[in-house]
């Protein structure tokens, strides 16, 4: 089962089980307070564990070990870090 619905089942038994009001309600209304919803669904997905693993394997890890930094200053600029990525042959 992929993170996505794990997550999605999950959350679903998380609302079921500690919010049941609320998800009683959604599920005879059809009506939702968003800002609650949008409270509980933070609270859950930050104690989510996620099965893949921290940097590692990930495809992201590989482009960001792929991309070339350097200092950028100047007169009209604050001090910034450049951050230049090389997709092919084109530099982005």
């Amino acid at each position: 089962m992929t993170d996505v619905s794990r997550f999605e089942n999950e959350l679903l038994e998380y609302v079921g089980t500690r919010h049941a009001a609320m998800y009683d309600g959604i599920k005879s209304t059809g009506n939702v307070d968003t800002s609650e919803l949008e409270t509980i669904v933070a609270g859950f997905a930050a104690q989510f564990e996620s099965s893949a693993p921290v940097g590692g394997d990930a495809p992201e890890a590989e482009a960001q070990a792929a991309a070339a930094t350097g200092m950028v200053d100047s007169d009209v600029t604050l001090p910034e870090t450049d951050i230049a990525r090389q997709i092919g042959r084109a530099h982005v």
